[in-house]
């Protein structure tokens, strides 16, 4: 709650500068992409991921007892990490701000050891220095990170600030080396001591700040390398002193970014990629193009390689991976790789600060199981942050309360683009697999974006009918076009109301750029003179298409299947 209040007002100068279209950068990234994950979410996050792998290592642990947020499976995982002891467990959150994840799991990891009868006045130290591992890119929330963590353990250990132990946090920053810096501390340390591909990972942190834990360096297994250093008699070396602490600072960086974990938990950063400053947009389009979309799927991404198979991920993100096509390639990663072990959807305002904001959260285990039956909550129509714990609770309790539902990932392979529907009957899934789609029949296409709807759309009424081109009568012979914009639920045929400025065949709209950025997308024109089906791509109450004359043109409100080898208006009958 400090880092939270203290980061606030930075928060709000940040996005009233993305309103301006201004791009976020690296010392703001912080501020612009922080959201702070309520403390029911880090409990089901925590307890389904770390609870889990230790009650599958001890099925007749207690420990369930305390673990209210814990999911029951329908099936047991079988190759899961095996645990011979509680110092053996290794947690990361990689974007971990002030420590709110790492704090719960201290809480869970002590009931672990205090079951494992463990001295009450070694387990702090045990899970300082063993078990838990935060990365950040602020150095301010990492310094309140230690210090949560630091806190906690003085509360479980009365004497803990006699001999304290420092929290493993490791706060990323850019390290860079001068043309020539390396040269006479290689030659003094021994250049054997350095490969080819560590000498590759030395430059590797040059934009750690903007980059962060999705850097992945080239070698993760610097043990051995920083032990050889230690050894090295470097204090001694006024003049290479520096450059040994940078290289210092390297390795204990890419040790941390190494996939040497058994659980990641993560509240991810959320930036979609108009936010993201040109190098990081660059560099994510050409490390993780499957995944660009926006900082929290690359995280995603990222986070899968960072443990092995068998062990847990818990993240909590907007849902939209779970539908969207800009995320199809992840979603079909995340559904042959892993499995959905759970999911809950939280309502929109599932956030005391009064966000709005739809987020999922949700568990994966590290490897496939074809016919798991996953558990996801949906709580969508409970409104409130207040309503949010309760009733997931009860969903846990009860699930037959009608807000618990139990699906499987070949189920979802059945649904074009792999939609997590999980509320969707077998019924229909198996229409999917039964039945041809539209687009056999028809051209499915979105329809243009202007970039500017304020300057180049008008109400048809707001201008003389005599500029406006008709269907099948000007074709462009003046100013303005009919524009299908979607509208109000209605069937047949109707909702054009609106006209586009289409002066000099649209040469203003195709022109529009931004800083250097073109803001418009026009597509194919000749899809515009074409007979279509038209429906609202939002709508809040039924399905309704309407025919839509050829010389109409739509944008993606108004998407359209376009005439292909049957009639339109069998399509629009059916």
């Amino acid at each position: 709650m400090v880092y939270q209040f203290y980061i606030s007002e930075k928060k709000d100068e940040v996005f009233a500068a993305l309103k301006k279209n201004k791009k976020i950068t690296p010392e703001n990234i912080p501020a612009a992409t922080q959201l702070f994950t309520p403390h029911w979410i880090v409990r089901y996050l925590v307890e389904n991921s770390l609870g889990r792998l230790w009650m599958l290592n001890y099925p007749q642990s207690r420990l369930v007892e305390v673990m209210d947020y814990y999911i029951k499976p329908e099936d047991e995982e079988k190759d899961y990490l095996k645990i011979n002891s509680p110092e053996e467990l290794k947690i990361c959150d990689p974007a971990c701000g002030s420590g709110h994840i790492l704090v719960y799991a201290f809480e869970l990891l002590y009931a672990i050891y205090e079951e494992e009868g463990y001295a009450a006045n070694e387990i702090p130290t045990k899970i300082l220095t063993h078990n838990l591992y935060g990365i950040e890119i602020d150095e301010r929330a990492g310094i309140l990170a230690a210090f949560a963590l630091t806190m906690k353990a003085r509360e479980k250990q009365k004497r803990f600030f006699r001999k304290p132990i420092q929290p493993n946090i490791c706060v990323l920053k850019k390290v860079e080396f001068s043309k020539d810096e390396l040269q006479p501390y290689l030659d003094f340390v021994g250049r054997d001591l350095f490969t080819a591909p560590l000498l590759e990972t030395l430059h590797e942190f040059k934009e750690a700040d903007n980059f962060g834990a999705l850097i992945r360096p080239t070698v993760t297994d610097v043990k051995e390398i920083i032990g050889l250093l230690k050894e090295r008699n470097i204090e001694g070396q006024l003049l290479l002193y520096k450059t040994h602490e940078k290289v210092m600072d390297v390795l204990k960086q890419a040790d941390f970014l190494s996939p040497k974990y058994h659980i990641v938990v993560a509240n991810p950063p959320y930036m979609g990629s108009k936010g993201m400053n040109g190098r990081l947009s660059a560099w994510v389009k050409k490390n993780y193009p499957n995944s660009k979309s926006d900082l929290f799927s690359v995280f995603t991404e990222r986070i899968m390689n960072l443990i092995p198979k068998g062990g847990f991920i818990g993240l909590m993100t907007p849902f939209t991976w779970m539908f969207l096509s800009s995320y199809e390639k992840l979603r079909t990663r995340i559904l042959n790789e892993t499995t959905i072990t759970s999911l809950v959807r939280p309502e929109y305002h599932a956030f005391f600060e009064s966000a709005y904001v739809p987020i999922c959260a949700f568990t994966l285990y590290q490897q496939f199981l074809p016919n798991y039956q996953d558990a996801f909550i949906d709580l969508q129509k409970f409104y409130g942050a207040d309503n949010q714990a309760p009733k997931a609770l009860e969903a846990i309790k009860n699930p037959n309360c009608g807000w618990f539902y139990r699906a499987s990932a070949s189920d979802f392979k059945k649904i074009p683009g792999s939609a997590i529907a999980y509320w969707v009957s077998d019924n229909i899934i198996n229409k999917f697999a039964d039945y041809k789609s539209l687009d056999i029949y028809a051209d499915i296409k979105t329809g243009m974006q202007t970039g500017d709807n304020e300057r180049f759309v008008r109400l048809w009424h707001e201008t003389s009918i005599n500029s406006i081109n008709l269907p099948n009568e000007h074709f462009n012979k003046l100013r303005w076009n009919l524009y299908s914009k979607g509208g109000e639920f209605r069937k047949w045929f109707g909702n054009v109301e609106h006209i586009v400025d289409w002066k000099n065949d649209g040469e203003a709209i195709k022109n529009l750029t931004v800083n250097g950025t073109s803001r418009s997308r026009v597509r194919e024109l000749s899809n515009y003179y074409r007979k279509a089906v038209s429906w609202s791509f939002i709508s809040s109450s039924y399905f309704g298409c309407r025919y839509k004359e050829p010389g109409i043109f739509f944008d993606v409100a108004g998407s359209c299947a376009l005439e292909k080898d049957i009639p339109i208006e069998e399509i629009l009958g059916f």
